[in-house]
């Protein structure tokens, strides 16, 4: 089930980010002008990710399956949610710019999209919904 952030998630959150190596000043989950889901199951929180609201529209600015919940199913769920929030908010499309190789692949698999531009090691996908 995806169900919206609440501040009782962020320690949970923030854990796997950093066992991710994402860095404090990158974590945006909680800020304004981005708004976080959770892929939650039995009260466990599985992966969650974040949309960044831009002039332009949105884009995805996390996604992260907790290492322990990491499958096919979670992550086919999750990138479902990610199409379904972007489709209520009124937008028919939105941006995934990875920094990581791992991501690009994700990007590629789960959504069947090529990059539209690639600038230094970043890749733009372009997703619609």
């Amino acid at each position: 089930m995806i169900r919206s952030y609440e501040n009782k998630d962020h320690d949970e959150i923030e854990n796997m980010l950093i066992k991710e190596g994402i860095p404090d000043k990158e974590q945006c989950f909680a800020l304004d002008g981005f708004d976080t889901y959770i892929l939650e199951d039995n009260n466990e929180i599985k992966g969650f990710f974040t949309i960044k609201h831009e002039k332009e529209g949105v884009s995805l600015q996390h996604f992260c399956i907790a290492r322990q919940f990491r499958n096919v199913r979670n992550a086919r769920e999750l990138m479902r949610g990610v199409k379904e929030t972007v489709k209520n908010m009124g937008h028919n499309h939105f941006i995934i710019h990875p920094e990581e190789d791992y991501l690009d692949k994700m990007a590629m698999y789960y959504f069947k999209k090529k990059p539209y531009a690639i600038i230094g090691r970043r890749s733009f996908y372009f997703v619609e919904v």
